[in-house]
C-alpha cells in the first residue's frame, strides 16, 4: 500500500514536470550505480552519484546555456542477484555485473539500479549519455531510450516513473521457471528492515535535478509571447476589437 501511494505521488510529480516538454527531448534511463553485498549504505551510493552529477551539470551550465534545460528525475531501484549464479547468467548480464566488480563467490550480490526520466532539452541525447558514462564507466551501465512513439507522452512518463516502484520482489534465477525467483524469507526480512529504516525510506531513494530558474523564466516568457501573438491575431481577425479578457499564464 505504501509503495502504491508513493508511485502515485511520483507519477503526479513527473507529469507536472515533464508532460508538456515534448517527446523528442525526453528519454527514459537506467543507471547502474554499483554491485555490493551490503544492503545498508546503498542510498549513500545514490547520494554520491547525485553529488557528482549535479557538480558536472553545473560546470557545463556555466559554459553552455543549452545544459540549463537538462533535468533528471530518478528513483533507486533494487535488483538482487546471487553471487554463485554469476557464471550461469546470460553473457551480456555477466559482463555488465563484472564491470561493476560484482562480488562473485562471496555472500550475496545485490545490484542497485536507478531508473530515471531525463529531459535533454537543447542538448543532444548522446552528449547527456557521454556525461553519465564518464561518471559511471563500464559496459551498459548507462542506458537512455526514447519514449515509445505508440503511446501518448503522458503514458510514457507514467510507465517510466512507475517502473522502479513495481510491487514485485524477485531475483534473477537461472534454475527457476521463467528465470525469476521470489526473495527467500531471510532476503525479504533484510529488505523490509532496510526499507523501514531512515536510510531506505522513499525520500532517501529519490533524486531530482531540475532545469535552472533562468531557463524556466525564459520558457515562461516564450509562452507569454506566443499567447500575446495569438491574441493579436485574434484581434486583427475580429476587426481590431479586443476580446476584453485578461490572459494569465501560470
Amino acid at each position: 500500500m505504501c509503495l502504491a501511494v508513493e508511485r502515485r505521488k511520483r507519477v503526479r510529480a513527473a507529469r507536472t514536470r515533464f508532460n508538456d516538454l515534448g517527446r523528442e527531448a525526453l528519454r527514459s534511463g537506467t543507471f547502474l550505480l554499483a554491485a555490493t553485498d551490503r544492503l545498508e549504505g546503498t542510498t549513500a551510493l545514490l547520494q554520491a552519484f547525485k553529488t557528482a552529477l549535479r557538480g558536472r551539470i553545473e560546470y557545463l551550465r556555466r559554459r553552455d546555456s543549452r545544459w540549463e534545460a537538462v533535468a533528471v528525475m530518478a528513483t533507486l531501484e533494487i535488483a538482487l542477484f546471487h553471487d554463485d549464479n554469476l557464471p550461469r547468467l546470460p553473457a551480456e548480464t555477466r559482463r555488465v555485473l563484472q564491470d561493476v566488480n560484482f562480488p562473485e563467490g562471496e555472500c550475496g550480490g545485490p545490484v542497485w539500479l536507478v531508473h530515471a526520466l531525463v529531459h535533454v532539452g537543447e542538448v543532444e541525447a548522446d552528449e547527456v549519455r557521454a556525461v553519465l558514462s564518464d561518471l559511471l564507466p563500464g559496459h551498459r551501465r548507462v542506458m537512455l531510450r526514447k519514449l515509445d512513439d505508440r503511446r501518448p507522452v503522458t503514458e510514457g512518463v507514467r510507465r517510466v516513473v512507475a517502473y522502479p516502484h513495481k510491487p514485485v520482489l524477485a531475483r534473477r534465477d537461472p534454475d527457476a521457471d521463467g528465470g525469476w525467483s521470489a526473495y527467500d524469507d531471510e532476503e525479504l526480512a533484510l529488505y523490509v528492515a532496510w526499507a523501514g529504516g531512515a536510510e531506505g525510506r522513499f525520500a532517501a531513494r529519490r533524486f531530482w535535478l531540475g532545469p535552472t530558474r533562468r531557463w524556466l523564466a525564459r520558457r515562461r516568457g516564450e509562452a507569454i509571447e506566443e499567447v500575446a501573438s495569438a491574441a493579436a491575431r485574434h484581434d486583427a481577425d475580429d476587426g481590431g476589437q479586443s476580446s476584453g479578457h485578461d490572459v494569465r499564464i501560470s
